[in-house]
């Protein structure tokens, strides 16, 4: 099964920019660790939603079915008699309880828009829509002999195609390394970009980046200012392409890179790069931290609200 992404008007383009920025904001006033526990936690609430949807409209009798997995997953969310059996309505329904019940603590705290901005966009929630537009349109045709459980339809999510023909499952590890290296390109930026000499601990680092990037620098820390910077685009260009090896084609790249670009990690790290780069201009290389300290600060790092 396949599917793939719409393009957006210019004005859904509009709403999507004003949404990001105030995600954007939202997402550096918490701590990463705190953040990406409800990240992750996120998909699974999407894909009940989804699953239920699909299932009560296949035109079998699901209702026990939905009823019995609500009760194992959100007992409290029966409790509360916000359930019905009317699809759209159960899938709002449910929705609203995640937000208000599940994820009390983050609108408390005031970055509930970002996890709903970047828990959509996460791949395992992606890979629910698929398969719920999949489902929508196949079984609208011919309704299935049998109805998958929640556990299988989580499983049979991220086995869709893309119509780049990329699978979800090959997507997240390859996202995972993707993440790792932009994190190792950050860390040793400031380096690159000025004439400090490059710790020794720093140039290991960068020479095994280069290496797993397919480039043939050494990363000497005697290069340069320039053919650091030189050095740096070329590493990040080999180690892009490195990463995105889950598809053949142009368009599986691209693809890629919109999930990585859509990744609440990426964005802190972007903004952290940044603050740490005008802070410590010309920091001396006895005293640059190894890649997991400058790891453990971009969690750790937040900024006040204004």
């Amino acid at each position: 099964m396949q599917t793939g992404r719409q393009p957006f008007s210019a004005l859904e383009r509009n709403v999507q920019a004003a949404a990001s920025r105030t995600a954007r904001k939202q997402l550096m006033q918490v701590p990463w660790t705190r953040f990406r526990a409800a990240y992750e936690a996120y998909p699974d609430w999407q894909g009940l939603s989804l699953w239920s949807r699909a299932v009560l409209t296949s035109g079998q009798h699901a209702i026990p079915q939905v009823l019995k997995t609500l009760r194992k997953c959100c007992p409290e969310f029966l409790a509360a008699g916000a359930s019905t059996t009317e699809p759209n309505l159960l899938g709002f329904r449910l929705f609203e309880w995640v937000h208000s019940t599940v994820f009390r603590y983050a609108k408390r705290e005031g970055w509930l828009d970002a996890l709903t901005f970047y828990g959509v966009r996460h791949v395992r929630s992606e890979a629910s829509w698929a398969l719920w537009e999949w489902c929508e349109n196949e079984w609208s045709k011919t309704p299935p002999q049998s109805l998958p459980t929640f556990e299988e339809w989580k499983r049979l999510a991220l086995k869709v195609r893309t119509h780049e023909g990329v699978t979800y499952s090959g997507a997240l590890p390859a996202l995972d390394r993707y993440l790792d290296r932009e994190t190792t390109e950050q860390w040793v930026q400031p380096l690159l970009a000025s004439a400090t000499q490059m710790p020794e601990h720093v140039a290991r680092k960068w020479k095994v980046l280069s290496r797993s990037g397919r480039h043939e620098t050494t990363a000497r820390a005697s290069e340069s200012r320039k053919e650091r910077s030189a050095s740096s685009r070329s590493v990040t260009r080999a180690a892009t392409q490195s990463g995105l090896r889950v598809g053949t084609s142009k368009g599986s790249d691209e693809e890629f890179l919109a999930w990585a670009c859509s990744h609440p990690y990426h964005v802190r790290l972007i903004a952290y790069g940044k603050v740490w780069a005008s802070q410590h201009p010309e920091m001396r290389a006895s005293h640059y931290p190894s890649l997991r300290r400058w790891r453990a600060a971009v969690e750790r790092y937040v900024t006040q609200d204004d």
